[in-house]
């Protein structure tokens, strides 16, 4: 089971966002970009962007589906967090879950088993 922490929500676009606090990677990363203006920056819009359903691939790219939702990347420069999509009471709700470097246009056979990994994840919420 893996911890998830709301921290981003907006009622009038019926959107919500949440970070795992369960990977060590995604956490590490999430808080490099938060400490470097330049990239936090770059990640606000990204959000804004797809939770006003503006974004384009190189900001949000579909990468694989399954049977609970699908998984896109978020893209901050080389900095990709696979994040899972789903609708839940009508809301849209975003789990970024694991991380990855892209490297190369291709996806590597570890970048792949990152991505699948996402399927087997059983989400907890932290109320607060």
């Amino acid at each position: 089971m893996e911890v998830y922490y709301l921290i981003h929500n907006c009622d009038e676009t019926k959107f919500r966002l949440f970070l795992n606090q369960s990977n060590s990677d995604i956490c590490k990363k999430f808080n490099e970009i938060n400490k470097n203006t330049k990239l936090f920056r770059k990640f606000i819009l990204v959000i804004e962007a797809v939770k006003t359903k503006v974004h384009n691939k190189t900001q949000f790219n579909w990468e694989m589906s399954f049977d609970c939702g699908e998984v896109y990347a978020i893209k901050i420069d080389n900095h990709r967090f696979y994040t899972l999509v789903v609708v839940n009471s009508g809301y849209r709700e975003l789990y970024m879950s694991r991380y990855g470097k892209k490297e190369s246009q291709e996806n590597t056979k570890k970048l792949i088993s990152t991505i699948s990994s996402i399927e087997n994840i059983s989400i907890q919420k932290a109320l607060l």
